[in-house]
């Protein structure tokens, strides 16, 4: 909760922007209780207009791909996969 509640605070209070903002995830691990937090976060960055999610994975991190695909189909954000080369 310390770690994501200035940040859900953030976005919360931001104006939603006039040009495009990417908020882009590149995570290596993250743990069940961080999994609710992140999906509240995108869930709130989809509450502004002009804004998209990258999510970077590992093309070998099957769990952190799959997490992402989970996130994309539970938000109402533009969500874009993002693998990364070993």
């Amino acid at each position: 909760m310390d770690f994501y509640d200035p940040i859900m605070t953030w976005v919360r209070e931001m104006e939603s922007p006039v040009e495009m903002v990417t908020f882009n995830f590149h995570l290596d691990y993250f743990n069940s209780s961080s999994n609710k937090y992140i999906l509240r976060l995108i869930q709130e960055i989809g509450n502004h207009s002009n804004v998209s999610v990258n999510w970077y994975y590992d093309e070998i991190d099957e769990a952190m791909r799959d997490a992402g695909e989970d996130y994309r189909e539970n938000v109402a954000v533009p969500f874009n996969m993002c693998p990364v080369e070993d």
